[in-house]
């Protein structure tokens, strides 16, 4: 009986669960074509199944799949019976080709055939009768239920979401009849996860108004309240960019949606531009972006200003939530959310980690380095070209002081192309010229140089047309003549040509901001060393003028004639972490690790019901130092995450979720903690002599540097005076450099050591 059992495919436990499997499997496989359909509806489908897997570790595909198994159209055996023996449905599958079904015929009311005849193509009107008299009856058992209370579950949000579904069903029933099994499977999915569309138009309209992030789906608001709302938010980050102050946009638009999901009383006209100016100073720290420090001011100014009566629990939650919707929404486009360069500004704060340079003509020059806070160092201009300049090469012109590159950049900008070039022209220029001079030494050598003077990082250039001409945007410039001649910041040198000063609010001031620390690079990381002339100047305002963005202009200018250069991408300045908050200290991935904002933030520290993003401070700290040493764990794909369910199994938090110590040793054999210093009373050079003599010992460090409440930082190095941390709970990597932690607020020290 058994023997019968397991091969009466209809009924037994075993043959149902490989059904579901099957139809789990072509649920994936169908979302993944879908995705990359024109259809709007069904790529929103198929990223809803995506998102919903990740989210829930495969659960909303299994569902589905067995969800399809108790459908007539769902039992593997019908399958066989309509696609055997060819399986031309499975390699339909596999090779996407329904992907070119959607592209090519998105709304192809009449299921025409567009595969030749051939079994991928439309189905046969018997098979087209069926599904028609199917959905009227689903449409007749919908219309027959009850309506539900307006106090239940299904909000308004959810409803639409259902309406969307219907219409993604009619949609892809009518043009890929075909693959009714698919289009039901996507419908089960959309009803798992609905609301996910609707709950993301906000980010998805403000990214479609800024041409930011959107993934594969596109949403225009006809909304004019809507979109009035979006421009203020883009006009405070403008603003504020100007000034400098770099904030995510986005950040406001979620605190926004979640204030109203919360119960706030607002709406678009409410949020004035002093409320969304608010919101978006509330992300900065001394002047800089800060997420600790966002939340921090969520929790204790923003939310009670809009929901008065919640308590502070409730408003931990809902800025928790803030936090959350964004990173869901990068997840639901499936993008990488962007990281906030807050210190890559142009007080010349950008940090480089150079490959080497592409020069053509001469191949590729390596030079592994990194750059920190670079400066400029103005040059006089000899004879060159037959043209004396008025200098001598390799002197530095006299009464110039050092240049912070990012402000250097930005007066070349605004002498090479000028104010009145249009924006992606500007932006164009700005990278370029960027490009260009870093990579100008390996192409010249002598006095023109890259390298550090008393650990201060400064490149060399001549201030003329022998290299690019800087004009100061705060000064401006002055010079016997503006081809030939050296320039001056200033207004009071010779009589040849004068500029005055850049003004505070010219659009010059954002778009350097935007731009910063942004080069041109070719397939191996290279720098190009993009020379320009009016040639090129010229050719990037008319693509400008053409609609092209600078990255789009950048690409075309160097890839062609005399400049094909082989430029494939433009890249921020970073260390090769992928991020500028680390450089000084390490560059794996690790330490970039967050406690809130990452995919385990929600994973519970024991049973004390709070989680990594409350309260994963220290063991987030520790996840990283243990990265960082380089031991082998027991942990498979270690991280802060799956560090935390190790130890949830191993004794390693008690009832309040404090950590335990000894269990570290469990999931890191050959890493201990030994003991805790006490730093109170101590005087800022005695804590910092005492980090650097451990560290000088090997040991591994945690300090807790108290804010408002406890805080703990992995300790990365000591250079110098400088203690470079890893922190959890913000971009801060300078211990007591940002004015976020002070020697006063750093308390303890717990020591750790490998062997």
């Amino acid at each position: 009986m058994a023997y019968k059992a397991r091969n009466n495919r209809g009924t037994s436990d075993e043959a149902l669960e490989r059904q579901n499997n099957q139809n789990a499997e072509m649920v994936i496989n169908a979302a993944d074509a879908a995705r990359h359909s024109k259809n709007p509806y069904a790529r929103a489908a198929g990223t809803a199944v995506k998102v919903g897997d990740r989210l829930t570790g495969g659960k909303v595909s299994n569902a589905a799949g067995k969800a399809l198994s108790k459908t007539p159209v769902g039992k593997v055996n019908q399958l066989k019976q309509k696609y055997s023996p060819s399986s031309r449905f499975q390699d339909m599958l596999q090779k996407n080709a329904m992907r070119r079904q959607f592209e090519n015929n998105p709304n192809n009311q009449k299921g025409e055939n567009n595969s030749g005849g051939e079994q991928n193509g439309s189905s046969p009107s018997s098979d087209e009768e069926k599904v028609k008299k199917e959905r009227e009856e689903a449409e007749s058992r919908e219309r027959s239920k009850p309506k539900e209370d307006k106090n239940k579950k299904d909000s308004l949000a959810n409803l639409k979401a259902k309406a969307k579904m219907a219409k993604i069903i009619v949609i892809a029933v009518t043009a890929l009849s075909g693959v009714l099994i698919i289009v039901i499977a996507i419908a089960t999915i959309i009803a798992s996860v609905q609301g996910f569309f609707d709950g993301f138009k906000d980010a998805l309209g403000f990214n479609s108004f800024i041409s930011g992030k959107t993934g594969d789906l596109d949403y225009e608001s006809n909304d004019e309240e809507q979109n009035a709302f979006f421009q203020r938010v883009n006009d405070v980050e403008l603003e504020l960019l100007a000034k400098g102050q770099q904030i995510d946009s986005l950040k406001i638009i979620a605190t926004y949606h979640v204030l109203k999901e919360s119960g706030a009383d607002i709406d678009y006209n409410s949020m004035t531009e002093s409320a969304i100016k608010e919101i978006a100073e509330a992300q900065l720290n001394g002047g800089v972006y800060d997420d600790s420090a966002f939340k921090d001011n969520l929790i204790n100014d923003i939310i009670p200003k809009y929901l008065p009566s919640t308590t502070k629990e409730e408003r931990e939650q809902i800025a928790q939530s803030v936090i959350d919707y964004e990173s869901d929404y990068y997840e639901f486009i499936d993008e990488e959310k962007p990281t906030i360069f807050a210190n890559c500004t142009s007080s010349g704060s950008c940090s480089y980690d150079i490959k080497g340079y592409y020069i053509k003509g001469k191949g590729s020059y390596r030079e592994n380095i990194q750059v920190n806070n670079l400066y400029v160092r103005l040059m006089q201009c000899g004879t060159a070209n037959g043209h004396n300049y008025g200098g001598t090469f390799g002197q530095p012109l006299a009464g110039e002081d050092l240049v912070p590159f990012e402000k250097y950049i930005l007066g070349v900008a605004y002498q090479e192309i000028g104010a009145d070039a249009p924006a992606e022209a500007v932006k164009a220029q700005m990278v370029a010229a960027r490009s260009y001079i870093l990579a100008r030494h390996a192409d010249m050598g002598g006095w023109r140089t890259l390298k550090q003077e008393s650990g201060t990082w400064i490149l060399q250039a001549a201030s003329c047309t022998q290299d690019q001409v800087y004009c100061d945007p705060d000064k401006g410039c002055s010079g016997s003549d503006g081809q030939w001649g050296q320039v001056y910041s200033g207004q009071g040198h010779k009589n040849g040509f004068s500029r005055g000063a850049l003004p505070q609010n010219s659009p010059l001031r954002t778009y350097i901001n935007q731009t910063s620390g942004e080069v041109l690079v070719n397939n191996k990381g290279y720098i190009i060393y993009s020379g320009y002339t009016s040639t090129e100047q010229n050719k990037m305002i008319s693509l400008a003028k053409q609609g092209l963005s600078y990255k789009e202009i950048l690409l075309q200018v160097y890839n062609q004639g005399s400049r094909d250069y082989g430029a494939t991408d433009i890249k921020k300045a970073a260390c090769s972490s992928g991020s500028i908050t680390n450089c000084g200290g390490s560059t794996g991935a690790f330490s970039t690790w967050k406690q809130a904002g990452s995919s385990w933030s929600n994973v519970r520290m024991g049973n004390s019901g709070r989680t990594i993003g409350q309260i994963g401070c220290l063991v987030t700290s520790i996840s990283m130092l243990i990265a960082k040493s380089g031991v082998q764990t027991t942990i498979p794909n270690f991280n802060p995450g799956t560090f935390v369910q190790f130890l949830n199994n191993n004794g390693g938090f008690d009832s309040s979720g404090n950590l335990q110590y000894a269990p570290i040793s469990k999931a890191a054999p050959s890493f201990r903690w030994v003991n805790q210093i006490n730093l109170k009373g101590m005087s800022q050079e005695q804590k910092l002599n005492t980090i650097r003599n451990y560290q000088n010992q090997g040991y591994y460090m945690t300090a807790e540097v108290s804010t408002n409440g406890q805080h703990w930082v992995a300790i990365d190095s000591v250079n110098g005076n400088t203690i470079n941390i890893m922190d959890p709970g913000s971009n801060v990597t300078n211990l007591w450099g940002s004015g976020k932690y002070t020697p006063q607020s750093t308390k303890t020290l717990n020591l750790f050591k490998v062997g």
